[in-house]
């Protein structure tokens, strides 16, 4: 049994990297750039970014629950701070977040077939090494919020767990947020780790719950409450991802029954 069980994670894994990376390659190719082009990010990330990206979610076999905190409404334009756990996390993001958003993320993602075209298609934001990114990258999540009324998603650990725990988060995207003056959105995924991660090529099918925090503003906040907020969110998602715990915290209050939920 061993074997067998050994021998169908091996095909199952197989089917998930080929069928993904073929239906985004092709999908991009043949939809992605006609479709935007002529519709835009408003009505083409619906119609074409989500089934594209989003779709390798379901196409892996896993269930999605999403958990939402009352005062997150799907309008709401932020940057999402998401942990890093998987090759799938942008794909989850995508199918998870309600409306249109673009990446930031290390410049030579642009270059990665399939996944880089659909980044450049929904305007991502590529980081470049150099002095005072943080002013820079601020300036941009402004424009891409109220220019373009689309949101930025960040993974603040920087780099995907290689244990499942969560990692210390970067502060930078967090000042980036506040310069630009929009609030930070947690997204908090569990259950990404057993589906697929760092250590191994392996994909497995599995239940991924997703909570969405309340929006917390950062307009005019000190260096020093940046600081605590960036260790508030870690918390948040160490409470839900490692523990299974609804996050209690002052930026995210304790819930009562107000929780909205929803299964894909």
């Amino acid at each position: 049994m061993g074997v067998l069980k050994n021998v169908g994670s091996i095909l199952f894994s197989a089917y998930c990297w080929i069928a993904t990376y073929s239906w985004m390659i092709l999908g991009s190719l043949l939809l992605g750039w006609p479709a935007m082009l002529i519709l835009g990010q408003q009505r083409g990330h619906p119609l074409v970014l989500r089934p594209l990206l989003g779709g390798c979610i379901p196409m892996c076999f896993n269930r999605t629950t999403v958990t939402k905190h009352p005062d997150f409404k799907d309008e709401t334009r932020g940057v999402f701070m998401q942990n890093h756990v998987s090759v799938l996390d942008g794909s989850m993001a995508t199918w998870v977040i309600p409306h249109p958003f673009c990446g930031l993320f290390n410049n030579w993602h642009f270059f990665i077939p399939g996944y880089g075209w659909i980044m450049k298609l929904s305007n991502g934001i590529g980081v470049k090494k150099g002095a005072n990114r943080t002013g820079e990258l601020g300036r941009l999540v402004k424009s891409r919020i109220e220019d373009k009324n689309i949101s930025v998603l960040a993974f603040p650990e920087g780099h995907r767990t290689l244990d499942g725990k969560i990692g210390p988060f970067k502060r930078g995207v967090f000042f980036m947020a506040r310069d630009a003056g929009v609030p930070v959105i947690p997204l908090c995924i569990r259950g990404m780790w057993e589906v697929q991660n760092k250590t191994h090529y392996r994909f497995a099918p599995g239940h991924l719950e997703v909570y969405i925090g309340k929006p917390i503003p950062t307009a005019g906040l000190t260096d020093d409450e940046v600081t605590t907020l960036a260790e508030d969110v870690r918390q948040m998602h160490i409470q839900w991802v490692e523990n299974g715990v609804m996050p209690q915290t002052d930026a995210a209050p304790q819930l009562s029954g107000g929780l909205i939920a929803a299964t894909d």
